[in-house]
């Protein structure tokens, strides 16, 4: 349970960084800093974390990647499709039969749509 409330918290922060090019930076730059203390149970001081802007992104990479070493997170482009998750309301349906396909590749086009859509130019 901590894994995956720890996950959800860090692929926020990425999320948000592939948004808003200040917090990237400060993320880049301060990682510790602007991951805040809600990684604190999760992460001891001594551990090393790196963030990198990683344009060479695939779907097959992961987002987060833990080892002896120390913590190393990637921000992929906005171009790339990551954590394309159903709501618990879809899932609900899903399970309980009452999805209509429609539905579905509705919500996958929206996805797509959003993550193919360049960003504005300042």
């Amino acid at each position: 349970m901590k894994n995956i409330e720890f996950e959800k918290i860090v692929k926020s922060q990425v999320e948000k960084a592939r948004h808003d090019e200040d917090f990237k930076s400060r993320l880049i730059k301060y990682p510790r800093k602007a991951l805040g203390e809600s990684l604190s149970q999760f992460i001891n001081e001594e551990e090393k974390i790196e963030v990198v802007d990683c344009p060479d992104f695939t779907s097959n990479d992961y987002i987060i990647n833990r080892s002896e070493k120390g913590l190393l997170i990637k921000i992929p482009p906005q171009n790339i499709v990551v954590n394309a998750e159903l709501t618990d309301d879809q899932l609900e349906a899903v399970a309980g039969g009452n999805f209509m396909l429609a539905d579905l590749a509705q919500k996958i086009d929206q996805i797509l749509h959003r993550y193919s859509t360049p960003p504005p130019s300042n």
